[in-house]
């Protein structure tokens, strides 16, 4: 685990795309699920129980979380964030307005399996002094640091804007970027409990408008059948002249997760090959009053053949790649799903 000097390996979307695809949690939106949670249960204090008193809680979106200074002391995002049904989010982004009285530390944590964790140490203070930094931890693993040129100054309200997605951590102050580091993150499946949290240290502040989003969380999909290279840390290797397509439905679309071809070699050494991840009735079906099968093979021709031409069945194979030659016009409208979102996802795409 470790911070590599070149790109990271993820790709990676730029902040305009980042910016449409997430999804707000925190403050809970009308209608979204978690309004019913009762006063006072979003946030749990860890390490110096007085060091923060909450305000407003009944409003979550005009909530202010009040650090009276001295220890360290940490509040603790109670609810887990999930980007889908049985699926814990991954990647996040956390925006804050940070009213720091003097000098002191404000810390923000990410763990989102309990396999690898991400801290933003900020130092506030007057005068350039120990560096503010991003460390990360994976496991067992001596932790990386990386020292930022950043600080926040006492008496000065800060707009605060930190991002852990796609393999990168973002921070942002006053609407500028001030770092933007890549990291390896592990792959696998949830090793412990999620975790994000706030620590602070130091004098008094206090932090306003917090709100938490997460980002577009992909599975493996396909229920039990996906292309198994997609569980691995080598990944799956898309051709340049070609797409790899996803469904909006990130937990059951049929896309190119899951899509494969069933197949048949006749005598004469002819192949058809038909779909076998789309709806139901794209096999081969019986020609009524004839021995004859037909199927709509890959290429949306109808072909027809006897049932004694048939040699042999053909294993069965991936259809994940679409090449660029078939893919014509361009996306300009975002619709589906039309409900419950409606009309909060309808859109142009720019």
């Amino acid at each position: 685990f470790g911070v590599p000097v070149g790109a990271p390996a993820d790709p990676t979307k730029r902040r305009r795309v980042r910016e449409q695809l997430y999804t707000q949690n925190y403050p809970p939106i009308s209608g979204a699920g978690g309004l019913e949670r009762p006063t006072g249960t979003w946030w749990e204090t860890e390490e110096g129980l007085d060091g923060w008193r909450l305000e407003s809680l009944e409003r979550p979106e005009a909530a202010r979380f009040e650090y009276e200074g001295g220890a360290r002391s940490r509040l603790r995002y109670v609810p887990t964030l999930h980007a889908q049904a049985g699926q814990s989010a991954r990647d996040v982004r956390v925006r804050v307005r940070v009213l720091p009285t003097g000098p002191g530390k404000l810390t923000l944590s990410w763990a989102p399996e309990g396999g690898w964790r991400t801290d933003l140490s900020l130092v506030i203070a007057e005068e350039p002094g120990a560096p503010s930094e991003v460390v990360f931890r994976q496991g067992s693993e001596p932790a990386v640091h990386q020292p930022l040129h950043v600080r926040l100054r006492p008496g000065r309200p800060t707009a605060l804007e930190w991002e852990v997605v796609d393999g990168q951590v973002h921070v942002h102050v006053d609407g500028v970027e001030q770092a933007l580091l890549p990291f390896e993150r592990a792959v696998g499946g949830s090793e412990g409990r999620q975790a994000l949290s706030i620590g602070a240290e130091g004098a008094a502040l206090t932090l306003e408008g917090l709100r938490i989003d997460h980002d577009l969380h992909y599975s493996l999909g396909g229920g039990d059948r996906h292309r198994p290279e997609l569980g691995t840390p080598q990944g799956l290797h898309v051709p340049d002249d070609s797409y790899f397509m996803l469904g909006d439905n990130t937990g059951s679309s049929s896309d190119s997760r899951a899509w494969e071809a069933g197949g048949v070699r006749l005598r004469d050494g002819r192949e058809i090959w038909w779909n076998l991840s789309g709806q139901d009735g794209t096999g081969p079906s019986p020609v009524r009053g004839s021995d004859e099968r037909r199927v709509v093979d890959v290429d949306g021709v109808e072909r027809r053949w006897h049932h004694d031409e048939e040699a042999e069945d053909l294993p069965r194979r991936w259809l994940s790649f679409v090449p660029r030659e078939n893919v014509v016009g361009r996306a300009f409208y975002i619709f589906w799903p039309a409900w419950p979102e409606f009309p909060r996802r309808l859109g142009w795409i720019h």
